[in-house]
C-alpha cells in the first residue's frame, strides 16, 4: 500500500470525473451548494475534499490532483487501522491480515483508492458499518448503535449506491434480529428513524437528481455482456486472459458453498449476500426503467465482500491443505492485481502527460479559447488549458463568436498578441457547429484533430482568423 501510494502520488493522472471533483470542491460555498444540487451525487465527499483543500493550503500545498488522491487514500488507511483494532479483536490476526491484503490487492481497489472521487469513502462507510453490526451482535451498546447510525448517515450522503448498500445491510441485519435477537428490534428501529430524519432534507434533491438521470444518463444499456463485465471487474486481476477471472470466481463460489455446507460463519454469509443483492437490484432497475448501474457501483460493498471472504478462508485454518490452497490462490490473484493496477496507473499517467503536452503545444497560454461543449469546457478550461480566457457557447455559436470578436476587451487582447481558438465538439450526439461558423463569416483554420476516443469527447481545434475584424 505504501509503494502504491507513493507511485500514485508521484504519477498524477486525471480524467473528466476527477476534474469535476476538483472544480466543484474549489467553488465558493454559495456556488458550491448550487453546483452540488445540480449534480447527480450527494454532497458529503465534495465537502470532505473541500475541507482538506483548505487544510493542505495551510501548508502551501495547492496541487488539487495531489490533494484529491491523498483524500481518496485516507479511507484505505483508516480501514487498515480498523482491521488491526476491531477485526483482529473479533476474528483474529489471520482474518485481519487477509482482509488488509485483499483491501489493497484485489481488482478495482487500487484504481479507485487513487481516484479523486467518492468511491473509497463509500467503501469505508459501508465496510465500517458492517464491522459495527458485528460489534452490536456481540456487544450490544448504545455507543455501537450511535456509531453505526452515524456511519450509515454518512454512507447515504456519499453515494446513492452506497445508500442502497446500507439499506441492504440493515434489512439483512433485521432478518437476523427477527430470527435470533428480537431484543435488538427496538434499537434497530430507532437507528432507522434517525437515519431517515437525517436524510429528510436531501430527499427532494435526490428525487430531482433521479428524475434528471431518468431523462437521459451516460450509463449504457444493460445486457449480458455488461453483466459478465461486472463479474470480470471484481474477479479478474488482469485484462487478458479473462479465464483467470472465471477460475477465481469458481474458487470463491466453491469456498462459499463449502462454508454453507459446513456451517460456516453466518455473519460472513450475511456480507456476501448483501454484496450479491445490490448488483441484482441495480441490474433489475436498469433493465425495467433506465440504465442506472455501473461496475464502479459495486465498490461500496466490495470491502464487506472481501472481509467476508477473509473470515471464511480463516475459518479453514484447521484444515491445513484446504486453507493453503485458498491462501495461495488469493496471494497469486493479489500479486497479479497489484502489477496490473500499477501498470494501468502508469498508462493513465502517460495519457495525462500526452494530453497536456499536446494541448499546450497546440493552444498554449494567454489566448482566447471558445467551446461549444460543457464537458470540454470543464476539462480544458479548469485543468489542461486553464491559463487562457475561456468562453462557452452552446447555441448560436457562429453569431456568438462573431459578437465576441467585436468586443473591445477581446480586441485589446488580440492586439497584444493573443490568438483565438474554437474547439468544436464532434462526438456522437453533439452536432458540429463548423458550418454555422462559416455561415456567420467566421474564418476557421483547423490545426488539430485527436485520434478517436483519445479524449472523453471527440473534437476539432480551429484557429479563428482575426485579421480585419470590424
Amino acid at each position: 500500500l505504501l509503494c502504491v501510494s507513493y507511485f500514485g502520488l508521484t504519477h498524477l493522472n486525471t480524467w473528466h470525473d476527477e476534474i469535476f471533483s476538483m472544480w466543484i470542491s474549489t467553488l465558493p460555498f454559495d456556488q458550491f451548494w448550487v453546483a452540488v444540487i445540480q449534480d447527480v451525487h450527494p454532497p458529503l465527499y465534495y465537502l470532505i475534499y473541500k475541507i482538506f483543500i483548505n487544510i493542505f493550503e495551510l501548508f502551501n500545498i495547492t496541487n488539487l490532483t495531489f490533494i484529491g488522491k491523498c483524500v481518496s487514500l485516507m479511507p484505505i488507511y483508516l480501514l487498515m487501522a480498523l482491521s488491526l483494532i476491531k477485526i483482529r479483536k473479533n476474528f483474529g490476526m489471520l482474518t485481519a491480515g487477509l482482509f488488509i491484503f485483499c483491501l489493497v490487492t484485489m481488482p478495482m481497489f487500487i484504481q479507485y483508492a487513487l481516484e479523486v472521487r467518492m468511491y473509497s469513502w463509500s467503501i469505508f462507510f459501508v465496510t465500517t458499518s458492517f464491522i459495527f453490526i458485528y460489534e452490536i451482535i456481540e456487544r450490544n451498546s448504545y455507543k455501537n448503535w450511535i456509531i453505526l447510525t452515524l456511519l450509515t448517515i454518512c454512507s447515504f450522503y456519499t453515494h446513492y449506491f452506497s445508500a442502497l448498500s446500507s439499506i441492504i445491510l440493515y434489512l439483512i441485519f433485521l432478518a437476523y434480529i427477527l430470527k435470533d435477537k428480537k431484543e435488538l428490534l427496538k434499537t434497530w428501529s430507532m437507528s432507522v428513524a434517525a437515519v431517515i430524519l437525517a436524510y429528510l432534507p436531501w430527499i427532494p434533491i435526490a428525487y430531482n437528481q433521479f428524475k434528471t438521470g431518468e431523462q437521459g444518463f451516460w450509463i449504457p444499456a444493460i445486457n449480458m455482456d455488461t453483466v459478465v463485465g461486472y463479474i470480470y471487474s471484481v474477479f479478474c486481476p488482469i485484462l487478458e486472459p479473462k479465464v483467470i477471472g472465471i477460475l477465481f470466481l469458481i474458487v470463491i463460489v466453491v469456498l462459499i458453498i463449502y462454508s454453507i455446507r459446513h456451517n460456516g460463519n453466518n455473519f460472513a454469509l450475511m456480507g456476501i449476500l448483501s454484496f450479491i443483492l445490490v448488483p441484482l437490484i441495480g441490474i433489475c432497475v436498469s433493465y425495467l426503467f433506465f440504465p442506472i448501474f455501473h461496475k464502479r457501483y459495486l465498490l461500496p460493498l466490495l470491502g464487506t465482500f472481501w472481509l467476508s471472504i477473509s473470515i471464511l478462508i480463516s475459518s479453514l485454518y484447521v484444515n491445513k491443505k484446504l486453507f493453503t490452497i485458498f491462501l495461495v490462490i488469493i496471494l497469486i490473484i493479489g500479486a497479479l492485481g497489484v502489477f496490473s493496477s500499477v501498470n494501468n496507473e502508469q498508462n493513465d499517467f502517460n495519457d495525462t502527460i500526452h494530453k497536456n503536452e499536446t494541448l499546450q503545444s497546440v493552444v498554449g497560454s494567454n489566448n482566447i479559447v471558445i467551446f461549444d461543449n460543457d464537458v470540454l469546457y470543464l476539462d480544458f478550461g479548469t485543468y489542461f488549458l486553464k491559463n487562457n480566457s475561456h468562453y462557452l457557447f452552446k447555441n448560436d455559436v457562429g453569431q456568438n463568436i462573431g459578437n465576441l470578436l467585436k468586443n473591445s476587451t477581446i480586441q485589446s487582447k488580440i492586439d497584444n498578441g493573443s490568438k483565438v481558438y474554437y474547439i468544436d465538439c464532434t462526438s456522437k450526439g453533439d452536432n458540429s457547429n463548423y458550418l454555422e461558423c462559416v455561415d456567420s463569416s467566421i474564418k476557421l483554420n483547423k490545426i488539430y484533430s485527436p485520434y478517436p476516443k483519445e479524449y472523453i469527447r471527440e473534437f476539432d481545434i480551429y484557429e479563428v482568423q482575426t485579421a480585419n475584424i470590424s
